[in-house]
């Protein structure tokens, strides 16, 4: 068996960093797409974050040039992840006041948020019953992103949301 050892990579956030990857996925050209949550080891500082590897494992500094990865603290509880058409997905929760809520948040092949999604700056959010889990992501036939997930609190629940491209 043959494997490659990924670069570590944590977010500097004070005061201490601590990361974990959640999902992953391989794109058409071998490269490898990582998303997890960085956090201080308060668990404050919350964040998204997106890091790609190319096919030798080395941090891909095209992608959020310069550093290979991109955080986003909008988003502080990632859940899912799927790519399109080189483009990555991301969906999770965000507190926003003080409701959790489903967002949404769309990277372009660079790592750069997607202006043309969410307006204007790849950001969506959904309010989605009280506390909104999504725990799936996929990119359908016509290339609309479709996420499932359940609802935490209150009344138990599952939702299913597509999005158009």
């Amino acid at each position: 068996m043959k494997y490659v050892a990924l670069t570590p990579r944590c977010v500097p956030l004070t005061p201490r960093c601590v990361p974990h990857a959640q999902k992953v996925a391989i794109q058409a050209d071998g490269k490898i797409v990582v998303m997890g949550q960085s956090y201080s080891s308060t668990f404050t500082n919350q964040a998204a974050t997106v890091a790609r590897y190319n096919a030798d494992g080395t941090l891909d500094t095209t992608f959020g040039s310069p550093n290979g990865y991109v955080t986003d603290t909008r988003m502080n509880d990632p859940l899912a992840m799927a790519l399109q058409s080189g483009k990555v997905v991301v969906a999770g929760g965000a507190i926003v006041g003080p409701i959790y809520q489903f967002a949404m948040l769309r990277f372009g092949t660079d790592g750069v948020a997607d202006s043309t999604f969410g307006t204007p700056d790849g950001y969506v959010l959904t309010t989605i019953g009280t506390s909104p889990y999504p725990y799936a992501t996929a990119i359908d036939g016509n290339g609309k992103i479709v996420v499932a997930g359940g609802q935490g609190s209150g009344t138990a629940a599952y939702f299913v949301v597509r999005y158009l491209p």
